[in-house]
């Protein structure tokens, strides 16, 4: 299953930049509901990162959905050009059901987060933010990983409220780095 969905983000990309593409066969399991982000990178530098938290879709068309944004719409890149796919790399991350993590105080968050296992949704109001378990590369230490998910978030880093609501959930991720 994981080459084909990589084959199916990247044949996905490969049509709506206009080049010569090939169908990719549906498997029943990927008529299953789940909720999946797709993650571009050139050179092990980011490219486009979009995804969805909830399933609301078949894992199928969430890839080819979450496939088109991450390459032509994430704002903080400019739409993915035709000399850029072959060095293109794609990772997919499979969400797990999200789960409310309970917490009297941010140090309760801290102790209660696993170092490169854990994604972080942190909300409060309409500000929200998620850090899927690979950003532990970029802040390894617990304090760091909320640190900048708060920032990401639009909320102050030294920002505490028992209102907001954090959440936890695990991926499997497939990718064809090489």
């Amino acid at each position: 299953m994981s080459d084909t969905l990589i084959n199916l983000a990247l044949e996905t990309i490969k049509k709506e930049l206009g080049l010569p593409s090939r169908d990719i066969k549906i498997n029943n399991d990927w008529l299953k509901e789940r909720a999946t982000f797709v993650t571009l990178t050139i050179d092990k530098k980011l490219r486009g990162c979009i995804g969805s938290l909830y399933p609301r879709d078949s894992i199928y068309n969430d890839v080819i959905n979450n496939s088109l944004l991450a390459a032509f719409k994430d704002p903080r890149f400019p739409p993915l050009q035709l000399n850029e796919i072959n060095n293109l790399e794609i990772e997919i991350s499979i969400l797990g059901e999200l789960k409310e993590l309970h917490f009297k105080t941010e140090h309760d968050i801290i102790n209660l987060l696993e170092p490169y296992k854990m994604g972080l949704v942190l909300e409060h109001g309409y500000k929200r933010g998620t850090f899927l378990p690979q950003v532990w590369e970029h802040y390894p230490s617990p304090e760091d990983f909320l640190y900048h998910l708060k920032l990401k978030s639009g909320l102050p880093s030294n920002f505490f409220s028992k209102d907001m609501k954090v959440y936890y959930y695990y991926v499997e991720k497939i990718s064809n780095e090489v």
